[in-house]
Parts: structure tokens; sequence; C-alpha cells
């Protein structure tokens, strides 16, 4: 079966994965370790003797001697902003460090076993930081340029190992990287953490990372306290993989040398990803300047990230280190240049795409596709709703990229990015209970909000996200598809502080206003907010109550539910309005949005059904990221042929383009959209409904101890899927034309079959499973009503 994440262009099924060092903090880890005083031995924070400001470099460099040999050595590092680190001359960490911000106040650091033994004796560290110097939005600058490193023994029965010795004083140099600057405007823009790369190869001290470099000249780098020390706070374990290299890759190798002509060279990229330009040419003069981007440097309508590179006289070759996404390089080189090969090294985040769905339908094959390509360019630090523009992890997206991350990838890494994103949500709360997103991001300060979001700070709540985080689709999804209870007693309590703040009115039993900072539904017109917030917090009061039970908190729970059963008077009487549900009366039309989130909630009755459907079949308001929601309500309400032919309808003309991810808004560009960027993680809900409900695959148990499978076809024949589980590989498949269904069941669950009539237990192993020759299965119309109540 095709693998929708296998690469496009054959070079790329060759490029190798970088060995690497290996984590030492599995995916699986319940929690992130803070690191104590007592953890890092004598290893203190270092700094370069001269300042390093924003979008600046620093080298830094360490000779020591170690007694007995390390059969496996263990290194810790941490930094603002990035690093690269060689040992002995041999580059060991391509990218580390994750972008600033596990806590308003604390750092992020790397723990991870190097592939080899270290001898005894002599060796040589080299650490190359990148600083960003400056808040985004999903990046806390801690405001200096910082370095911490350890190395040790992983075996050694002492909790911190054998330490070098070396890690601090005298023993480290250190110096401004003279070739490297942030270079000239258009600076990014303000959202984005990360400087533009401008290396002047005329400065380089060459080799400066390999052994026999003498660095005698350069100054020693000064100590800066043992942590937990400021600016940098407490130090705590880096909780997703590092990052995966798949290796570098060529664009154009012309068989002879290309002498530049001064025009533009477009170099199509196979995929959208995530891309370090790569270049190797002669050039007949020093200082001539090579400029590169991608086709979607504008993305959004804002400057994005770019790289500019100043020759040397002579034959060079170069990589810029800062990643930039789109589906074409675009490389300016002066006349007179001569190309010898132009290329790229794509990295991602290290999630494996097991998760797999085809069917009788091309376009909806081709929607899964895109859905997988713009989750994956979506995915690294954070989640993050756009790799252009913005970066950031805004709650909205990470709800819908969460519940598709459990169908597309592995069930070993893919969950330690969400886990890492509800950790960090909860950990911004503020004092006054509110939550906010995007976090990680910079705060900004009392009496200079206007100027200081202008320098990628950000704190308004969304209360409409908010209450999706730590609902339904937000925090309980997570729960129901890991099975992970250590997480969901960690983020409850702030769970339980922010629904306090919201109150019932006594009279209506809905909820009284809370505009936040940012009072915002969907993009589009004909929002009607009031029914779609209440929904919202509806689904938020099942999955507090959920939570709670878990807990053992039962008066908790029941508190929720009384509410809950409040609210789901008070909805009927203030929104129903014969044929549809309506909470702003200055709309002109039944909004579509609230429709779904009535449906999504249990609020709509089999009396409510009919004219449910029909506002949905008719109206087209919603933009996609709540489109994925309104499509889910359809199969909710059994009509899965109605489901598949709007979720075919709406996203037609992104299907039949050549950009290989989903657009932020129904066309690209468009400020009715938000900018309109041509890659944004909303948009790939279709991962999620093609998996849930039309192969039907969903855990009945948290961690898939026990699930569902009941497929919805609608008109589709035949279909094909892959879930990757805690528990083993789910597989489905059906074919109408044979009259047959097959479903494997991994050792340690049992599974639910539903299909037009049948239902069936089934235990571990493959199981066939002769089907009705009807390609319209019958479905409890009310299921989700019934199921979810909240009562």
């Amino acid at each position: 079966m095709f693998h929708p994440l296998d690469p496009l262009d054959p070079r790329e099924l060759v490029a190798p994965r970088s060995p690497g060092p290996r984590p030492t903090c599995e995916a699986g880890d319940a929690s992130a370790r803070v690191a104590s005083r007592d953890d890092w031995g004598d290893a203190r924070w270092i700094v370069p003797a001269e300042p390093i400001a924003a979008g600046e470099w620093a080298c830094f460099r360490n000779v020591f001697t170690i007694e007995a040999p390390l059969q496996t050595a263990r290194l810790r590092v941490a930094c603002d902003s990035k690093y690269w680190l060689w040992l002995d001359g041999r580059l060991v960490v391509y990218e580390g460090q994750l972008k600033r911000g596990p806590t308003p106040s604390d750092t992020y650091f790397d723990e991870l076993e190097l592939p080899d033994a270290l001898d005894a004796g002599e060796h040589t560290i080299a650490v190359l930081v990148w600083y960003f110097g400056k808040h985004g939005f999903s990046h806390n600058s801690s405001g200096r340029c910082g370095l911490i490193l350890q190395l040790g023994d992983a075996n050694s029965a002492s909790e911190t190992g054998q330490s070098t010795g070396s890690v601090s004083g005298e023993h480290w140099r250190s110096i401004r990287h003279p070739a490297y600057s942030a270079g000239v405007d258009p600076v990014p823009n303000y959202r984005l953490a990360e400087p533009n790369v401008t290396f002047d190869a005329r400065l380089e001290p060459a080799h400066w990372h390999d052994p026999l470099f003498n660095d005698a000249r350069w100054p020693a780098a000064v100590d800066a306290g043992a942590p937990p020390a400021a600016p940098w706070g407490r130090i705590i374990r880096r909780p997703v993989p590092m990052f995966r290299n798949h290796g570098e890759s060529t664009l154009l190798a012309p068989p002879q040398p290309l002498v530049s002509s001064g025009e533009p060279i477009v170099c199509p990229l196979p995929f959208n990803c995530h891309a370090h330009p790569t270049l190797e040419i002669d050039a007949p003069a020093d200082g001539l300047v090579i400029g590169v981007r991608t086709d979607n440097y504008l993305g959004g309508g804002a400057p994005n990230v770019r790289a500019t590179y100043i020759t040397r006289a002579g034959r060079q070759s170069y990589e810029s280190l800062g990643w930039m996404n789109g589906h074409a390089l675009h490389f300016d080189v002066p006349a007179g240049v001569t190309i010898h090969r132009l290329g790229y090294r794509r990295t991602s985040y290290a999630a494996d795409w097991s998760g797999r769905f085809a069917c009788d339908d091309e376009l909806l094959n081709e929607l899964y596709v895109k859905s997988c390509r713009t989750l994956d360019v979506c995915m690294r630090d954070t989640y993050m709703d756009c790799p252009d523009r913005e970066r950031a992890q805004w709650w909205g997206d990470v709800v819908i990229q969460m519940g598709s991350a459990f169908y597309a990838c592995d069930a070993l890494q893919t969950p330690a990015l969400g886990r890492k994103a509800m950790r960090e949500l909860v950990a911004w709360q503020r004092d006054d209970a509110t939550l906010y997103s995007p976090v990680p991001a910079g705060m900004p300060r009392p009496g200079r909000e206007e100027a200081d979001r202008l320098a990628g700070c950000w704190d308004f709540e969304l209360p409409a996200q908010m209450l999706a985080s730590i609902g339904t689709y937000g925090f309980w999804t997570y729960y129901r598809y890991t099975g992970d209870i250590a997480a969901i007693a960690e983020v409850y309590p702030a769970v339980r502080r922010y629904l306090a703040i919201w109150r019932l009115d006594d009279r209506t039993h809905i909820l009284e206003p809370r505009a936040g900072g940012w009072d915002w539904v969907d993009w589009g017109a004909n929002v009607d907010a009031p029914v779609s917030i209440n929904a919202w917090y509806a689904l938020a009061l099942v999955a507090a109550a959920d939570m709670a039970d878990l807990l053992c908190l039962h008066e908790d729970a029941a508190g929720y539910r009384t509410l809950h059963r409040k609210l789901r008077a008070g909805f009927q009487a203030a929104f129903w309005r014969g044929d549809h549900f309506r909470g702003d009366e200055t709309l002109p039309l039944p909004d579509d949005r609230a429709q779904a989130m009535a449906v999504l909630a249990g609020f709509v009755g089999r009396s409510q059904r009919e004219g449910v459907l029909a506002v949905l079949d008719t109206q087209r308001h919603a933009g996609p990221y709540m489109e994925k929601y309104i499509v889910e309500a359809l199969f909710k309400l059994g009509d899965s042929t109605a489901a598949l032919r709007r979720l075919t309808e709406r996203y037609a003309e992104q299907l039949v383009g050549e950009i290989s991810t989903l657009w932020e808004g129904w066309s690209i560009g468009d400020a009715t959209w938000g900018g309109g960027t041509y890659n944004h993680a909303w948009s790939g809900g279709a991962i999620t409904l093609l998996q849930q409900y039309v192969a039907g695959i969903e855990p009945i148990t948290p961690g898939f101890a026990r699930f569902r499978a009941a497929p919805q076809l609608g008109p589709l024949r035949s279909l094909r899927s892959t879930v990757q589980t805690p528990i083993g590989e789910i597989r489905v498949a059906i074919d109408l034309d044979e009259g047959s269904a097959v479903l494997h069941v991994p050792v340690g669950s049992v599974a639910e079959f539903r299909f037009s009539g049948i239902r069936k237990t089934l235990s571990a192993g493959s199981h066939r499973v002769s089907l009705p020759d009807t390609s319209h299965p019958r479905v409890v119309a009310t299921r989700f009503t019934e199921e979810r109540s909240g009562g």
C-alpha cells in the first residue's frame, strides 16, 4: 500500500539517516525531569567574553582528558538557542536544543548517549551556538547566549556519572563566530524567533572544530554560574526525540560545471519540507553575495526566513544551518560564479509515518496524503500552526494535529510532542487561572504591551481554543489514545482552575460571556459565537468529569456533570429555533459551525436531526479549521455520504493543485483567512475523519485495550487502513465487491466490529468477516448524544 510520506523523489529513498547520538529520555517517559545542581556535578553555565548580540553565533572549544574509557558516554547540553556539536572533529549533534520555554522561566536540556565508546586520553569538544536573541511565538528568549555541558559515564552507579572535570573555567575557550550575522533588512516578521542567517566565508575561522586547531588566542569563556542560574532558570530534560536528519540531497548537479548568468535558479523540492540549503561553487572573487530563499518566503503575507552567503575566492561549499520550508529553493547566484552543486538537507520531527489509508476514491486518497504532508511540516520543536509565518503552538491547531498524529504516526515518539504541548500549556497558566496560547512565547511587560507584542510577545487568551484544548478533543483525546494517566494527573489541576473562572448565568443556564484577550472562533463570516462557545464549554465539562473520575476525584466529577445538565437544558432553551440553533440574531443565515458544535456537544436530539442536517447541507461559512468539526458532525449524525461529499467539495481546489500541503483558508494569500499560508496544521483534520470514521477505528478503552472498528463507507466500495497503537498494529481492509472485511487485532486487544447490522467481538489475530453487498451501512444516528451526554 502507498505510504503517504514515502519520499516522492527517488534520491530521498537512499538518503542516509544520521546515526548520531541517541536520546536517553524515551518518548514514553511519564514526566520531564528537572535537573538539579547535583545532577550536573561540577558543570557550570559559560558565556563568551565578548557579548553575543541577537542573531549572532558563538564558538566554544574544550580540550579535556579522561583517565578511564567511557564505554557508554552520556552527554548533557543546554544553551540559548540552538547548537551543533563536534567530538574529536566528528559532528555528533545536528541542531540540538529545543526552543526555550518549558515554563516562563526555565530552559530545556538534551541528554544523549553517544554511539561510540570514548578511549582514555585527550579529546576535543567543539560547540557552535546560534543565539536568536529575541522572543517569538514559539520561543521565550533568556536574553543571554549561554552554554552548559556535561560528559560522563551513562553506566556509572552514581546519578551524575563520571564527570570529565572539564566543563567550566579555564578549560573552555570561546569567541563570537566572525562569519555569522543576522544580515540586513528585511528581517523575519515579529512572530518568528529565528533570525535570517548571513555567512561571510572570508571571515570563517577554518577548521575551528577540528582537534588540531590552535585556539590559544581565543579568550577563556566566562563562568556564569551553576544551575539553576539566571537568566536560564531550571534545566528540564527534553521530552521529545532529537530531530531526524534525512541526509543531504542534490537538487542541481550539472554534468559540466554551470556558470551562472545571474538569473535566479529555481530548484524544486520533492515536497514541502524543512530544508537546509547547501551549495558547492567556485567564485571568481571575494565578497560576491548569494541569496537563498524558498518560494514561500512571503507565505502568509510577511517576510519569513532567508539565507545569505558571501563568497571568498575559489572553490567552496556551504550549508545554511537554519531551516526554511517550501516547494522550491531559489538561489540568487551572481553572474560568473561556477556552480558545481546545489542541494539541501532535510530534517524533521522523528516520527515514523506508520498509519496508512487508501480507498477507491482518489480524491480522498490525495486528501489523506496532503494532510500527512501538512502535519509533517508543522511538527518540530512544537506542534505549530505553520512552518513559515509563525511556527507557533496555537492550540486550535494542536487539538487537530494531536488527534491526527495518533492515526498517521507511530505510537512511541508521536505522543511525546502532544504531552510536551500539554505540559507547556498548563505551565504557562497565569495567576488569574487563565490559559492562553501560543506558548512558549515572549511575555509582554506591563506598560509596554504594544511594543513587546511587535517583538514576538503574546499573552491573549482565546477562550474557544482554550476550552477545546482541555476538553474532549484535546487533553482527553490524548488520554484515550495513549492511556497515559500520569499526564492527566499532571494537567488536571490547571484544568480545574481554568474551568472555575467560567460561570453559568443563574437564570438562563448558559455561559456568562467571557471575551478573554481575543474572542475568536473561526476565520470567515457568519460566525455564531454564542452557540459554539457554549458547546466547547460542554465538551470541556464532559472531559473534566472523566478526568476527575480517573483520578478518583468524584466530587469534582459530580460538580462538572451537574453543570453539564444545567447547560444542556439552557442550551436548548436559548438557542433552538425550531429547525436550527442560533445564538446571534444579527446573523443573516444559520451558521454551519454552530450546528456542528451542537452535534459534537451531544445536544442534538432525534427530532432536531433533520433540521441540523439541512443547515449542514446548504451553508458553507466555515474556514478549514472548523470544517473538520462540521464533517465530523455529519458522521456523528450517521450521514457518511453527505460527510464525504462535503469533504471533497470543500477541499476540491486544494486537491487538484500541485501544492503538496493544505492551506490556511480556502484561498492562498487572502487576509480573510488570516493571511492565507499554503501549509496550515488545522487543515489536516481529514486524517482523523478518514481513519476514525470512514475506517471506523477508535479506542473504546484508553490505549486501545478494547477498540471499535465501525466503518462508515458512504458511497465507497473499498478501503484499507493501518493504525499503530500502544498495543500494536490495527489493520482493516474492506471490499464490498468481494463481500468481505479483514480485521487484524493486535495481541492484548479486543475489537468490536460493526458494519451494516453486523456486530462481532473479535480477539487477537486476523479475522475475515462476510459482508452484505451494500455501501451504506446502518449507523446509530445519535450515538454521540447517547454515549457522551455527560449524564
